[in-house]
């Protein structure tokens, strides 16, 4: 039976009530009753009314309860396939950027070949036309490079994996190598290319690779769309930025600005500029090519280092692109000027015809105390010379209105009835007459102009000294034969064979034959069965790689590895860093170029100019030596030391050596392994510095011992160091000199 709910209960109240009313005989007041009654009914109602309410509330919130239920399993099931979604599209940018590193290594193998070929055949002698056709190639297939790499650059930043790096720059030396890796371009269109760069005493800490991308790309694209005219690069310094630094320190802001007389934007179509695969037209890839991704790519190198970009421009006059770098400064100092003393008070006759150009020369020679008569045009010049007072120096540029400018110089000379020190400004690629450059007294300047190489010229003509003039530009390329004076043992460990043919012709060219190997593993068995002093290591080989055979040579030779030098066209930060941590000690990027590869070798063999034997012959011997002193090292210790220190550094090596030899046999009969590997590896690298090859030997055979754990030949290593200690310590000085 169903239990009486309270609206039972109340029902049977009121009935108990009413028939209360209706009996004649009532306890207490039938009108109390009555009123009571009423109000009570009344206030029925209301609960009545309310608990109706509250019954239609209820069902409705049940509906929305429900319907939200529905909802929220509806999301879930989005949520899901949001997530598979986002999981999908991650997948697929990793994928994407697999796929154009592999691929852009795929394109860049070949066309490294391409571009060392024409490099390595630039060498040879070739005709005028030939020459041009080589120039053609390279410079072809750099721009091709530069494709290919944005759109690895590109795929990088979509995923966040390009890193910055934060290394002292001198800033002036950034902008002079962005004008000279530039400057045949613009000069192929009669530009001018102009930098103009504030003076610091201390380099910045910024990352010279992505700050010099940004700008070959910005004054790239002014060649590009700039028919005449010229191109201006510019860097200043701003205020400092609101942003801090992890250490609470505000960075400085440098505020750049590369500037043309092209053709400039229209004003609907700078917003397009800043997007991926897009140009301001469609007719614009056709006409100037490009992929479209540099000033996308530009953009968020910009960002990625807290600074932003912008263009200002006007169809048909031009533009400029601003952006900013926040740096701080570093402790290291710039490039120290050189001595020009001499400049001061001179007088010098300026004659340009580019404005901007014009005051840069006049700026540069005044800094440095100089009285300078500038003109920018010859006619004024001509109507106000003072045949009185001659200028000891001329400096007039090429390309002048309506004159040459070696024929204006001609004039001049007679104006003055004299030869002055003279500066002819030429750009790059021009020519004047032989006979000219034979009488000229002083030489030729090659544009973009440059600050310190400019003075350096000025100072050197005012001395009496001649310039060297330009050579046949048809004549072979000349790269410096370094192989007999930096003698070393070299092995090259690269898959590609095209690049193996090119890579010994690169070296056969400054001096050197080398050993190559295919693979990772054939590196590692060659350079652990043989000294060399340097492995140049491909990074992408199959078998085993150079990374992992990076880190295998330098376990198993540990200080006796050689220096190893990564070679891949990934000349990214992150690809550096993967190397450096692998061990590898240099970086070269592909294509080889054979300058840069002279500089490194000399960074590397080289201390302040000389030679540095100790490293050449710091190598262990792959076979007992005959003889117990190394006479080559020990010849150049001498022309290299004084006797003093040379007496007391043998001295010191022969105190102790009986002693050490003695705790070395020691420590081995009591299988102090540890201790063996030490006082071996400390005595070795002296025996190696002083030129005892001998002693040097069979001290490497017993860590190779202790490496091994393999004691058969250990009693005859032993006993020849102690047999070799007592000549040793009879003929060193002797031997030495001293």
């Amino acid at each position: 039976m169903k239990a009486p709910t309270l609206f039972d209960q109340e029902a049977k109240i009121i009935e108990a009530a009413e028939k209360i009313l209706a009996q004649e005989e009532v306890p207490t007041s039938k009108a109390d009753y009555a009123s009571l009654l009423k109000n009570y009914k009344k206030l029925s109602k209301q609960f009545g009314r309310i608990v109706n309410i509250n019954d239609r509330q209820e069902k409705s919130l049940k509906a929305e309860v429900n319907k939200r239920a529905a909802a929220e399993v509806q999301l879930r099931e989005h949520q899901k396939e949001l997530v598979i979604a986002k999981e999908a599209a991650e997948q697929a940018l990793i994928d994407k950027a697999s796929f154009f590193a592999s691929m852009s290594h795929e394109i860049r193998t070949p066309l490294n070949g391409v571009l060392g070929a024409a490099q390595v055949l630039s060498t040879s002698e070739l005709n005028e036309k030939q020459k041009d056709y080589i120039d053609t190639i390279i410079t072809s297939g750099k721009i091709l490079m530069v494709v290919i790499n944005d759109i690895l650059d590109f795929s990088k930043i979509e995923l966040g994996n390009l890193e910055l790096e934060s290394r002292a720059l001198d800033l002036e030396e950034c902008l002079e190598q962005v004008v000279d890796l530039l400057g045949l371009s613009a000069a192929e269109k009669n530009l001018e290319l102009i930098y103009q760069a504030p003076d610091l005493t201390h380099c910045i800490l910024a990352d010279p690779t992505r700050l010099a991308q940004v700008l070959v790309n910005l004054v790239n694209n002014a060649i590009k769309f700039t028919k005449q005219g010229h191109i201006s690069i510019t860097a200043e310094i701003t205020h400092e930025t609101t942003n801090k630094m992890m250490d609470g320190s505000k960075p400085k802001e440098i505020l750049f600005c590369v500037a043309d007389t092209g053709i400039g934007i229209p004003t609907d179509r700078v917003d397009r500029l800043f997007k991926a695969f897009s140009q301001v037209e469609s007719s614009t890839a056709r006409k100037f090519g490009g992929t479209g991704l540099g000033l996308s790519i530009c953009q968020k190198l910009a960002e990625q280092w807290g600074g932003k970009i912008w263009v200002e421009s006007l169809e048909g006059q031009g533009s400029k692109f601003f952006f900013t770098l926040p740096y701080l400064e570093s402790t290291t100092k710039t490039r120290a000027k050189p001595d020009i003393a001499c400049l001061k008070g001179k007088r010098v006759l300026v004659i340009e015809s580019n404005p901007l150009l014009l005051q840069k020369l006049v700026n540069y020679c005044e800094t440095e105390g100089m009285l300078v008569s500038a003109f920018a045009d010859p006619a004024a010049f001509l109507s106000k010379f003072d045949a009185q007072v001659p200028p000891e120096l001329l400096v007039v540029d090429q390309t002048l209105p309506n004159i040459k400018g070696y024929q204006l110089i001609e004039e001049i000379y007679q104006l003055y009835a004299n030869s002055i020190p003279t500066l002819l400004l030429l750009a790059k690629g021009a020519a004047v007459p032989a006979i000219f450059t034979n009488r000229i007294q002083g030489g030729l300047v090659n544009k973009p102009i440059k600050h310190f190489p400019f003075l350096k010229a000025v100072s050197k003509v005012l001395q009496g000294q001649k310039l060297e003039t330009l050579g046949d530009s048809s004549g072979p390329t000349k790269y410096e034969f370094i192989g007999k004076e930096i003698p070393i043992k070299i092995l090259i460990a690269e898959d590609n064979l095209i690049n193996q043919k090119i890579a010994r012709a690169a070296f056969e060219i400054i001096g050197y034959e080398v050993t190559i190997v295919d693979d990772g593993k054939a590196a590692l068995e060659e350079a652990c069965s043989e000294a060399y002093h340097v492995v140049f290591m491909d990074v992408q080989m199959p078998v085993m790689d150079g990374i992992e055979a990076t880190v295998a040579i330098k376990d198993k030779l540990d200080k006796n590895a050689p220096i190893i030098i990564a070679m891949t066209a990934n000349a990214t930060a992150e690809d550096k860093k993967d190397c450096s941590e692998a061990g590898m000690d240099f970086y070269l990027a592909k294509p080889l170029v054979i300058e840069e590869l002279v500089g490194l070798i000399k960074e590397i063999f080289q201390v302040e100019g000389k030679t540095n034997q100790i490293l050449l012959m710091a190598k262990n011997e792959t076979s007992e030596p005959q003889e117990l002193f190394d006479q080559e090292l020990l010849s150049t210790l001498k022309r290299t030391y004084p006797a003093e220190l040379l007496e007391e550094l043998s001295e010191i090596y022969l105190k102790d050596l009986d002693q050490v030899i003695g705790e070395i046999d020691q420590s081995f009969r009591c299988q102090d392994t540890s201790l063996a590997l030490r006082l071996t590896h400390k005595l070795k690298g002296a025996s190696l510095n002083m030129g005892i090859k001998k002693i040097a030997f069979h001290l490497s055979k017993l860590e190779e011992i202790v490496t091994s754990k393999d004691p058969s030949n250990l009693d005859y290593h032993l006993a020849e160091l102690k047999n070799s200690a007592a000549p040793t310590g009879a003929g060193l000085k002797s031997q030495l000199g001293v």
